[in-house]
């Protein structure tokens, strides 16, 4: 074996090792946020057989429509294969994550070596090495690789730097750059379909051919023989369009309680926050709270001047540090689709800064590389680097264990934040502390900062908990609460028609139950819930129809077909002929 070959194995499997150490306590972290709705609740995922209809089915990436997020039908499909391994046993879903982080840290090293090669840049090797090692430990991560649906954001920044790895090929020519070239547009539409942040792709191709095929043509008309290159990419990104349109409809932005100016101004003042969390990485927190900026304030001026003068700066200085200027708008192109003027319903997220992350990493790697000369400083600089964001990565993750230590963690660090506490409230719920969950629910209510869906949410909660207390009144108070607020959602009319039920009120359980079933049809519960009903009010057929509907909607659940017989045994039907059927 080639001694170079050897030694990027032995650099490989010690970037491996260390990030493998310093996420070595996630592969047992439980489900968190929207985890529940996309995996845990969601029985799309749990039938593998569902694989080709996340392309072309809309709504399968959330038990409820109002949960849907987008048209990403690769993460849904990942989720799916990972159910299929080890059902809401956490484990696989972990190990996949890493993977894929690992494949990215190995992308950016790729990408990081044919820019600084294409940018003529000295030392190109340490350079990309060190901004791989410091991408794959730095503990900003930790909200895409150890957060379960932070998946979308780990498969689309793997598909946008593979097809733009593909597309340096394709420029740096060579007898296979017509097969990179074909490369290029399958791992786009493979990225939009992971996540739509992928479109960056397009920019940082554009940003590659203006700082470095563009001054080597020698001037725009020999330029455009290679702006062909883009009619492919263009088509994908149409295809990907008409696909998206076809199979969920036009494309709406999801729920924002804020327009775009709002947003655009809030977005500026929460970048600063983003490159501090990136360059000094404490404080960090699931819920930032950051709140909307109505108007142009002082903050946000500034915010956006300086956010202006840095785009200026790297264009100033692209002649005389080309990878330098690469890497920095590589940060402000990949941030821009979630971070921009397309409305979003949280300001600030840390998994948005992802693949942001490793251009303004890479950026700061090659301005220290050009201003250190002492080689030995430099590696003593580095090792204690990476030791440190190990050790931060490590106590990161140990936040995410469970759901209760990563929203007191977000409450403790934000004590005004609605959602903190309704999240904590959650998994005290899950924990069955209904007490304790009553009070962080109740605390959040006295907060701002709740949108409709989220005060339907924290109501119908607050109910469930007064049900397990045995205050059946407060209960339903709190379920009706819930309803008034958002009544979009399925959850309180199935719970406030299951008190009815339990009261013996029949005939109002009946009214609630199909609304709830004309919400979300797809909600086995309420199916199961009202065959319970027209059993107790002797409408066998009835019953037999919802069973029937329930069979339908989990058709190997032992006990939904034990239910289904014991419908057809009431309803005086013959329980084999009538099941096979069904099937």
């Amino acid at each position: 074996m080639d001694t170079a070959v050897k030694r990027y194995l032995v650099i490989a499997a010690v970037i491996c090792a260390v990030t493998l150490l310093a996420y070595s306590n996630t592969f047992h972290a439980s489900f968190h946020f929207d985890d529940e709705h996309q995996v845990v609740k969601n029985t799309n995922v749990h039938v593998i057989e569902n694989l080709p209809s996340f392309f072309t089915t809309a709504g399968m990436g959330s038990y409820t429509a109002s949960g849907n997020r987008g048209y990403r039908p690769v993460t849904y499909a990942s989720f799916a294969l990972n159910y299929a391994v080890s059902g809401l046993d956490t484990w696989s879903y972990h190990v996949l994550n890493l993977l894929i982080h690992l494949i990215n840290v190995l992308l950016v090293y790729l990408v990081a070596m044919a820019v600084l090669d294409a940018a003529g840049g000295r030392d190109g090797k340490a350079a990309a090495l060190s901004g791989a090692l410091l991408f794959a430990l730095h503990p900003i991560q930790t909200s895409a690789v150890t957060y379960i649906s932070g998946r979308a954001a780990l498969l689309a920044t793997s598909f946008t730097l593979a097809a733009f790895y593909a597309f340096t090929r394709f420029r740096a020519g060579g007898v296979r750059r017509y097969i990179w070239a074909g490369a290029v547009p399958v791992l786009f539409i493979l990225g939009l379909l992971s996540k739509e942040m992928a479109v960056s792709f397009l920019g940082l191709a554009l940003l590659y051919d203006l700082l470095f095929t563009l001054p080597k043509t020698g001037g725009m008309r020999p330029m455009r023989g290679a702006a062909v290159f883009y009619v492919p990419v263009v088509a994908a990104l149409m295809l990907y369009l008409v696909i998206k349109g076809a199979v969920q409809g036009v494309y709406t932005v999801p729920y924002s309680p804020y327009g775009v100016w709002e947003y655009m101004v809030s977005e500026a003042k929460t970048l600063l926050m983003y490159v501090r969390l990136i360059v000094l990485p404490i404080n960090q927190n699931a819920d930032y709270n950051v709140p909307v900026t109505e108007s142009l304030d002082a903050f946000a001026a500034v915010s956006m001047v300086l956010v202006s003068s840095a785009a200026i700066l790297l264009y100033r200085v692209r002649r005389k540090s080309p990878a330098v200027a690469f890497f920095g708008f590589w940060f402000l192109i990949s941030i821009a689709p979630e971070s921009s003027i397309f409305p979003v319903e949280d300001i600030a997220v840390e998994y948005r800064l992802y693949m942001p992350s490793a251009g303004f990493i890479m950026a700061l790697v090659v301005i220290m590389h050009g201003l250190l000369k002492d080689r030995r400083f430099v590696r003593a600089a580095a090792f204690s680097t990476v030791a440190l964001l190990m050790a931060l990565t490590f106590t990161r993750n140990a936040v995410w264990a469970t759901d209760e230590s990563l929203w007191r963690d977000a409450a403790r660090k934000a004590p005004g934040s609605a959602r903190a506490h309704t999240n904590l409230g959650h998994a005290l719920l899950i924990d069955k502390r209904y007490q304790d969950a009553v009070d962080e629910l109740s605390r959040s209510l006295t907060y701002t900062g709740l949108t409709p869906k989220a005060l339907g949410v924290t109501y119908n909660e607050l109910g469930v908990c007064y049900t397990e207390l045995g205050l059946p009144d407060k209960a339903i108070a709190a379920y009706r609460e819930a309803v008034e607020t958002y009544p979009e959602m399925v959850e309180p009319y199935f719970n406030i028609g299951k008190a009815y039920e339990r009261q013996g009120r029949y005939a109002e359980a009946e009214e609630v139950l199909v609304k709830a079933a004309g919400i979300n049809p797809d909600y086995l519960l309420n199916r199961l819930e009202l065959a319970v009903v027209y059993s107790a009010m002797g409408r066998h057929n009835d019953a037999v129809f919802q069973m029937e509907e329930a069979a339908r909607l989990a058709p190997g659940d032992p006990d939904v077909r034990y239910r289904l017989e014991l419908a057809y045994s009431n309803a005086g039907r013959p329980v084999n002929s009538a099941i096979q059927e069904v099937r």
